[in-house]
C-alpha cells in the first residue's frame, strides 16, 4: 500500500469514527463531475482528493496530501505533514473562540492560515483529523501558503 492510499484509509477511518459522512462533509468522488473539475482547477491539489465540505461558495478539501480552502475570495493551502499540534478554533472575527462552539474556522497555527468549516460538528470532526498528522513528519516541507484572491 502507498502512501496516498493508508493516508486516504486514515482519513476516512478517521470521519467515520465521527459520523462525518452524516453531516456536511461527503467524500470528493460524490460531487458532480462539474463541480471537481472546478474545485480541481482552482486548488491544483496535491495527493488523492478525499473529503470535501463545501457550502455555495466557500468550500475546504483534505487529500492526502494536503488541506485546501477557500473563503472570501481567498484560496489556502497547506501539507498534512506539516500540521503541528498548534489548531485552534476560530471565530468569524478572526479572534480565537473562547467557546468552541461560536468558532468557523480552524486555525492552523504553523501553516499560518485558517480553514473554513460549515459547521459545529464538522469542525470538531475535521480537528480530530488533522491532529492525526503529521503522520510522516520527514515527508514534508514548507509552511502553507495563501493564494490571494481568485
Amino acid at each position: 500500500m502507498n502512501q496516498d492510499d493508508w493516508y486516504k484509509e486514515r482519513i476516512l477511518w478517521r470521519a467515520n469514527q465521527h459520523r462525518l459522512l452524516e453531516k456536511q462533509c461527503m467524500p470528493f468522488s460524490d460531487l458532480p463531475e462539474e463541480k471537481q473539475i472546478e474545485i480541481k482547477e482552482m486548488a491544483a491539489p496535491n495527493g488523492i482528493p478525499v473529503l470535501i465540505f463545501s457550502n455555495e461558495r466557500v468550500w475546504t478539501l483534505l487529500t492526502t496530501r494536503e488541506i485546501v480552502t477557500y473563503y472570501d475570495g481567498r484560496l489556502s493551502k497547506g501539507q498534512l505533514d506539516n500540521i503541528e499540534k498548534g489548531i485552534v478554533p476560530i471565530e468569524a472575527s478572526g479572534e480565537e473562540a473562547i467557546d468552541k462552539n461560536q468558532a468557523m474556522y480552524l486555525g492552523l497555527t504553523n501553516l499560518q492560515f485558517n480553514v473554513w468549516v460549515p459547521g459545529n460538528p464538522e469542525l470538531f470532526a475535521l480537528w480530530s483529523i488533522l491532529k492525526m498528522f503529521p503522520l510522516n513528519p520527514g515527508s514534508a516541507t514548507g509552511t502553507g501558503e495563501c493564494l490571494g484572491s481568485t
